[in-house]
């Protein structure tokens, strides 16, 4: 991994599917795994991810479900379309469309950063 780069990402267009992986620590080339991120056609580029998705959401829903089926976020930023929860250890966002009904177009589940644990 070249030495100013923070993560390595692998996307799969076709599947809807990125992976992120992140060193270890600073001194190690060892990648682990940080973030799986899930994207429907509506993110450009990219297929929609045919699998389940975390929670029972569907790229379908609005905010509106989103919040239903997760709750209130600990960080909503709505400037950005975008909805923070901690979710079963770890962190899971929320990305919408800018149209509407501004449906889901990413879905991302990672390990939340360490000041945030």
């Amino acid at each position: 991994m070249p030495r100013d780069d923070i993560d390595a990402r692998v996307e799969t267009h076709g599947l809807g599917l990125s992976l992120i992986f992140k060193p270890e620590s600073a001194q190690s080339s060892r990648l682990i795994l940080t973030a799986v991120k899930f994207h429907s056609d509506k993110d450009v580029g990219f297929n929609t991810f045919p699998g389940p998705l975390p929670s029972g959401l569907l790229f379908s829903d609005t905010r509106t479900e989103a919040l239903a089926k997760l709750g209130e976020p600990c960080d909503a930023m709505p400037e950005l379309r975008r909805d923070i929860w901690r979710w079963n250890g770890l962190q899971l966002a929320t990305r919408y469309a800018k149209q509407a009904p501004h449906q889901l177009t990413v879905i991302t589940v990672e390990v939340p950063f360490e000041d945030e644990q």
